[in-house]
């Protein structure tokens, strides 16, 4: 995947007396064989939203890259509902008070091909949850 499309070089934040938004980008629902595809999202600053810094849901060749979640809900979150693959998640940092993981992924259908690498946590916490297969070579980024 190039650089086209998606969400780069963005500041989403709480504005004056208002609250944060809900979350920086994703969907809350999805309908069964219909997917987001290429999605790139690169070198955002997220937060103060009240609930995931940056979400996907139910999409494939997702490259989340090289942002910044401070004081979100959760951090980075990818859910998968159908035709997942290609989930890249690398080089982020994230930090602040979180109820939620700082970095997960949520596997309703399997995930064929996941990359989580290089993201500074703090505090650190990642969750890998249902049927993710982690792209070979590559290990899961956990903590400690």
């Amino acid at each position: 995947m190039g650089r086209q499309g998606g969400w780069h070089d963005n500041t989403c934040d709480k504005s004056g007396s208002q609250l944060g938004f809900g979350q920086f980008t994703g969907s809350r629902s999805a309908n069964a064989g219909v997917t987001h595809s290429k999605v790139l999202m690169e070198g955002n600053t997220v937060r103060n939203v009240r609930w995931d810094g940056i979400g996907t849901f139910n999409a494939q060749d997702v490259r989340i890259v090289g942002n910044t979640v401070e004081d979100c809900e959760s951090g980075i979150y990818v859910r998968s509902y159908n035709l997942n693959k290609a989930i890249e998640i690398t080089g982020n940092k994230v930090s602040g008070s979180r109820t939620r993981p700082g970095i997960a992924i949520g596997a309703v259908e399997p995930v064929s091909d996941a990359v989580v690498s290089r993201n500074t946590v703090t505090p650190c916490s990642f969750d890998y949850n249902g049927d993710v297969t982690i792209r070979a070579g590559h290990a899961p980024q956990r903590c400690g």
